[in-house]
């Protein structure tokens, strides 16, 4: 079912539907290897020119799929295959730099003003105004405090976590230069302390002990996995559940070392 193309860093292949004999050309496409980014893309345009915008499964995990394989694609149409070692060797670096500078950048930085909603092309030249659509603001994840149920801890598709605390009439963008690394899939607050959360995004699971304003990676590497839930016991929270593409993982070590 998964091709080497859907490990790809920002693309959560669980998201990926199983395999269908009578799938599109292009959907049948992401399923083999190599291919063409070129005529993949190609077949997917005249497909839609011919039967119009479909939302189903395959269509959105292709535009998963060609915004996270497309950088990667040679001007011939060919993919260039990263090298994933290194790289989330060095996103877990930029992680650690940005959690030791966080304290001491500058208070005085840019603020979110908008636009908060983004729109479809307007390919046909159509003299309507276009209609919204979501690729910026998809929520992915989200948990509510069981100690106070005010406060929740959401991931969106850009790979950011934001925070409320008046049940969603405010809520603040944490950390915003710590770099996740991906969307992010599974939030999990502690049931006792709303400050401890965990969440999954970047091949990563992540821990917060003061609220969200600081960060920290705890899977060691070649252990990574990306994990679609989190599930923390409530009668034992350092026993915390993974569901991932790569199977079930359990810690007892409130996140340190998984099984």
């Amino acid at each position: 079912m998964y091709t080497p193309y859907d490990y790809f860093p920002g693309l959560i292949r669980a998201y990926k539907p199983a395999f269908d004999q009578n799938y599109p050309d292009w959907g049948k496409m992401l399923y083999e290897y190599p291919v063409n980014f070129e005529d993949v893309t190609d077949k997917y345009e005249s497909y839609i020119q011919e039967y119009g915008n479909i939302k189903d499964p395959l269509t959105r995990y292709f535009k998963l799929w060609s915004r996270a394989v497309g950088p990667y694609a040679l001007p011939d149409g060919n993919i260039l295959l990263p090298d994933l070692p290194a790289y989330y060797k060095n996103l877990n670096e930029a992680r650690m730099d940005a959690r030791n500078t966080a304290n001491a950048r500058d208070e005085a930085n840019w603020s979110f003003l908008g636009p908060k909603e983004t729109f479809w092309l307007n390919e046909s030249g159509s003299v309507n105004d276009p209609l919204s659509c979501p690729w910026q603001v998809n929520v992915y994840s989200f948990d509510v405090a069981a100690s106070d149920n005010n406060i929740l801890y959401c991931g969106t598709e850009t790979g950011y976590v934001n925070k409320t605390s008046d049940a969603g009439v405010q809520w603040q963008l944490l950390s915003p230069e710590y770099p996740f690394g991906g969307g992010v899939t599974a939030v999990a607050i502690h049931p006792g302390n709303s400050d401890i959360v965990y969440v999954s995004a970047g091949n990563q699971v992540h821990r917060s002990l003061d609220g969200g304003l600081n960060w920290l990676p705890l899977l060691q590497s070649g252990e990574q996995f990306y994990a679609n839930r989190l599930k923390i016991d409530d009668d034992n929270p350092q026993k915390i559940f993974s569901s991932s593409s790569n199977g079930v993982h359990l810690s007892t070590d409130g996140g340190n070392t998984w099984t």
